[in-house]
């Protein structure tokens, strides 16, 4: 074997072991690179299962049947319904009623405080005569977790239903726009139709929610049938001259409860709402005087609606130069004179204004403004 042969070989075997390196080199390069790319999507998996576990821990209670439907009730049927808030947590929880999103409900937890796996009742009530456009209402509630770290987990009920328009108070809101302090009484009726089960006639009473002794409601003893319906006939009277003095606006809620022998107790809803009209009246509604009406007099005749007796207390003028006197104060015509003595010292022309509180005898108030205009 000669030299060159000899030198032929070992350049084989060193190009061999090089085209080695150079594979073992890739493949660690390759292995590198796959590491590197798999690396972002295992941190991602990691932080979707940490906030998993984030949002697990932080739910502390529970509802059984979050939303649930009456179906068709009778119109003003208050319905209710229980609840059931369960702690799911493994600390001790505190829950609120944060909100309704209607007057319609309302709602009480029997108690607020819930040890872990103990439960709670929420008793929520549905007033149909009060409902809006929406069949559905709901109830915002908080739990809250005050040791270790603080949690906080809000959650809700909601309660649906239709209304079934030939059936309870029919209607179930009366509005009274009609009224004047010193006038007569306004009455309106409505009806309750209430579905016959086995023939036993319902026992009906009513009453008004707190003191309202404007507001009489009567019912009739004996309902009439109107094929399988009971039909009872309701009376609401309300007296404008024994609300409250000053009190303008009313809305009273009529409870009217339904004991039988054939169902379950009910309890229906009436809201009875209304306003007085401002019932003191200045005549005439502005006062003037011209450039030769020095030392001149001016009347401001107070009237009632009802022609009831008029009471003018402080009178109030921030012009000077304007001086007043009350004549046949307390009487249904009661007058102000009003006189500018010193008209020399307006120049052009001049506005201002005389403020009379009045009232009646037999309540209510108005705070009267008269404009004044001196050239």
């Amino acid at each position: 074997m000669g030299a060159r042969d000899i030198l032929s070989r070992h350049n084989i075997k060193n190009a061999a072991f090089v085209l080695l390196a150079l594979g073992v080199l890739c493949s660690l390069l390759s292995a590198l690179f796959r590491l590197r790319e798999e690396s972002p999507a295992a941190d991602q998996a990691g932080g979707a299962a940490a906030n998993s576990r984030q949002a697990e821990s932080a739910k502390l209670v529970s509802v059984s049947e979050p939303r649930y439907e009456f179906g068709m009730v009778p119109s003003g049927l208050v319905a209710t319904h229980q609840f059931t808030v369960t702690n799911v947590s493994a600390t001790p929880v505190k829950i609120r009623i944060a909100e309704s999103s209607c007057t319609c409900t309302s709602a009480k937890l029997d108690k607020d405080t819930l040890e872990p796996a103990e439960r709670a009742t929420l008793l929520a009530a549905l007033d149909t005569s009060a409902m809006q456009a929406a069949p559905v209402a709901s109830i915002a509630l908080v739990a809250e977790r005050e040791v270790k770290e603080p949690i906080r987990q809000d959650f809700a009920v909601s309660l649906a239903a239709k209304i079934d328009p030939a059936h309870g108070v029919l209607p179930s809101a009366i509005r009274f726009d009609s009224l004047r302090r010193g006038g007569a009484a306004a009455r309106a009726a409505f009806r309750i139709v209430l579905p016959s089960i086995d023939g036993a006639v319902p026992v009906l009473s009513a009453a008004c929610d707190g003191e309202q002794p404007h507001i009489v409601v009567e019912l009739s003893d004996a309902p009439r049938r109107s094929a399988d319906d009971f039909v009872f006939v309701g009376d609401t009277t309300v007296d404008p001259n024994k609300l409250a003095e000053g009190e303008r606006q009313f809305s009273t809620r009529i409870r009217i409860s339904v004991a039988r022998s054939d169902g379950p107790p009910q309890e229906f809803s009436l809201v009875a709402s209304g306003e007085v009209a401002n019932e003191i009246e200045a005549m005439p509604s502005v006062l003037y005087w011209g450039p030769s009406d020095h030392m001149a007099s001016r009347e401001v005749v107070f009237s009632a609606l009802g022609d009831a007796a008029v009471d003018i207390g402080a009178v109030e003028c921030a012009e000077g130069g304007i001086e007043w006197t009350v004549v046949d104060n307390g009487t249904d015509r009661p007058k102000l004179v009003v006189t500018c003595v010193s008209h020399a010292k307006h120049a052009g022309v001049h506005r201002s204004s005389v403020v009379v509180n009045a009232s009646l005898r037999n309540g209510g108030k108005r705070r009267l403004v008269v404009p004044v205009i001196i050239l």
